[in-house]
């Protein structure tokens, strides 16, 4: 497979550090019927005894860590991870990385040099993954990305490149994104968002009280966004988790208990069984897509909990992203703005009467509806009151549009919204009592 990496300069900082906490217990939901294996107690540690970490010969920017079971004779399905912003260390994850093996699977980390791109990550794997005494011990039809922070947004551009290359069948057989905390999705776009391969089972995972964490504090609009826009994805394959009692460096550890990290290891090894084995367990979908919500803002109802622009240390209107993270998902606007004042156009020509122009420093289409010179500038008078023109709204007094903003209201006449023409329930009217 050969991946394009485009360098890409950004300005936004963003610093990691590294924190350990407590993760929080199980759901006592029934299982899920439909799986044919038995159920399974999951979080736990794996079978498969670990070989030694491999490091990527030529540069050196990725760890692959294996099962000693595996072999040309028996390859293993492959797990990506993607780790926090310029991590450069694997053995901040390893933790995690020696529970993805001991499960049977193939755990590859890249280092993230460009920290604002998934370039060099996808770089990294690929030197892994295209080694000729790798390349046979890996089952590619079978492969799940793991991302943490930033990490969390590189996954969707991964499993992107990975999918669409050419060689090894990337996912043909099963695919998974196990997004932790995450961050932009630099690179993509929503058309790449809502396009991702439809055998994707996936999990966003939030930490802290209403999903907003005290460490990173970034806009939870940013991963609400991220789930809202995977229109290919069934919501039975795709979840969306909050843990109250764990923080943003929950994921990272060297010699850490995987007791102290069932938050992630028990959905997570459910996910891994769900997606890459033929018999899961009966309680496999449960235990991984069924522990959170498939609408997890619901309108400001839901278990994610937004709060202003103002209080987020990384805000959603982030520098050089292509998704307008700020507005995209239903119901979450942005429940501030800022307002800037912007110098007239006067060398703009005025439109003729029903003719529109596009206004530059919005971007937006602007119609002339009526005409100031064919209106008297003496207001009538009806029943002892001055009645103004037409075309004067008090609009500091009075709304000009009605709830849903299908009619515009100009004084006393009223206009379709999308066609800006006059209705017939003023039409032919002079007067406010009319």
């Amino acid at each position: 497979m050969k991946l394009i990496a485009k360098k890409l300069s950004w300005v936004v900082i963003l610093s990691l550090s590294i924190i350990t906490l407590s993760a929080c217990g199980g759901s006592n939901e029934p299982p899920t019927e439909g799986n044919s294996g038995p159920s399974r107690d999951y979080g736990k540690e794996g079978s498969h005894l670990l070989a030694e970490p491999i490091i990527e010969s030529v540069h050196g920017n990725s760890v692959l860590i294996l099962p000693k079971s595996a072999s040309a004779a028996k390859p293993v399905p492959v797990v990506f991870l993607a780790p926090g912003f310029r991590s450069k260390d694997y053995t901040h994850y390893q933790t995690l990385l020696n529970f993805i093996a001991s499960q049977g699977y193939a755990a590859i980390y890249a280092n993230d040099i460009d920290g604002f791109s998934a370039n060099s990550i996808i770089t990294h794997l690929d030197e892994m993954v295209s080694n000729p005494a790798i390349t046979p011990l890996l089952d590619t039809s079978k492969i799940g990305v793991i991302g943490h922070s930033s990490g969390g947004g590189h996954l969707f551009r991964i499993l992107k490149e990975f999918s669409n290359a050419s060689d090894k069948n990337w996912g043909e057989n099963g695919r998974f994104l196990f997004a932790i905390e995450p961050w932009f999705a630099f690179g993509m776009s929503k058309d790449d968002m809502k396009s991702l391969p439809s055998n994707t089972n996936i999990i966003i995972q939030q930490y802290g009280i209403g999903g907003n964490n005290k460490q990173s504090n970034t806009d939870a609009r940013i991963p609400l966004t991220e789930y809202y826009l995977l229109d290919s994805i069934n919501n039975k394959q795709k979840d969306y988790q909050i843990f109250a009692n764990a923080d943003h460096g929950y994921p990272t550890g060297k010699t850490k208990k995987y007791s102290e990290m069932q938050g992630i290891l028990k959905p997570l090894d459910a996910l891994m069984e769900l997606t890459f084995k033929d018999k899961p367990a009966k309680n496999a979908q449960h235990e991984a897509l069924e522990l959170g919500s498939d609408d997890p803002y619901a309108n400001g109802h839901g278990i994610q909990i937004v709060k202003l622009i103002s209080d987020y240390k990384y805000p959603c209107n982030g520098t050089n992203t292509i998704i307008n993270y700020c507005e995209v998902f239903p119901g979450a606007l942005p429940p501030e703005s800022s307002l800037t004042a912007i110098k007239t156009n006067d060398k703009k020509p005025k439109p003729q009467l029903g003719a529109s122009l596009l206004d530059q420093e919005f971007g937006k289409t602007v119609t002339r509806m009526t005409d100031r010179v064919n209106q008297a500038d003496t207001p009538t008078v009806y029943n002892g009151k001055r009645i103004p023109r037409g075309n004067d709204h008090p609009y500091p007094k009075t709304q000009a549009w009605n709830s849903d903003m299908s009619m515009l209201r100009l004084r006393y006449k009223l206009y379709d919204a999308n066609t800006l023409k006059e209705l017939p329930i003023t039409q032919g009217t002079n007067s406010l009592a009319s």
